[in-house]
């Protein structure tokens, strides 16, 4: 009985012993005795929370970036489907030198164009070589279907600032 006691006794002085040289033991440390207490994480400054705010808005800039650039792969894939199909031999038409075009319109909006150059198969069904097209949604235009296209590619696609390839 004395030896339980003393046990009993000498086991609340060891614990009592670490209890106030470690601090309360947590219910990590008392499921895995040999894990350390992660260190407290230190308390944000003013900077610290600036620097945050900075990155989010550099992070939303960038997400509204890609929206932007994903609207004219949507758009261009339109334009150059409207080019094709435009021509004797949809299936056999290749592009070359594609870009999106910003195009002031006179409401003081901007529309995208896209200029480029496609091939395609004649009725012989020989390769034509490439020719200057300028694409707006459902609309095609090409030396032979406008009487004023060298002055539409001249202003839009060759003078206007372009945004970005899409080939």
């Amino acid at each position: 009985m004395r030896v339980a006691l003393f046990a009993a006794l000498a086991f609340v002085a060891v614990f009592g012993i670490t209890l106030l040289t470690t601090g309360p033991i947590s219910s990590a440390s008392s499921a895995n005795p040999g894990a350390v207490a992660a260190p407290a994480k230190p308390a944000m400054t003013h900077a610290d929370d600036a620097e945050q705010k900075k990155k989010l808005e550099v992070q939303k800039a960038a997400r509204a970036e890609q929206a932007k650039e994903d609207e004219i792969w949507i758009e261009a894939k339109q334009a150059l489907s409207t080019v094709q199909s435009g021509l004797k031999d949809p299936d056999s038409a290749r592009f070359r030198n594609v870009w999106a075009v910003k195009m002031p319109l006179t409401t003081g909006e901007v529309a995208t164009l896209f200029c480029g150059e496609v091939n395609a198969r004649n009725a012989f069904g020989g390769y034509i070589g490439f020719q200057p097209f300028i694409a707006l949604g459902h609309a095609a235009y090409t030396a032979e279907s406008s009487t004023v296209f060298d002055g539409m590619y001249q202003q839009y696609c060759v003078t206007a600032e372009r945004v970005m390839l899409v080939e």
